[in-house]
């Protein structure tokens, strides 16, 4: 990946945690763990009944799942089949 003239590792680094927020993620933790916001933790247990507020790495692949079930079975609801 090419440098942006003027744009320093932390700077880069400053303005991706910055944006977190607009993907639903309030920070990432030294560990790897992702903790939601709780705007999105709310909407995804409300619409979805999946509850995470706190991602850990060694779950993703169990917790996809879990999402992609709930997922479907929402969709399925309103008529779609995945």
């Amino acid at each position: 990946v090419p440098e942006i003239d003027g744009l320093s590792l932390s700077g880069a680094i400053h303005i991706n945690e910055q944006s977190h927020k607009f993907d639903g993620i309030e920070r990432i933790e030294k560990d790897g763990s992702v903790v939601f916001t709780e705007n999105v933790v709310s909407t995804a247990r409300d619409e979805l009944g999946f509850s995470c507020s706190r991602l850990e790495p060694d779950e993703v692949e169990t917790r996809a799942q879990e999402l992609l079930s709930k997922f479907q079975a929402y969709a399925k609801g309103f008529g779609m089949v995945f």
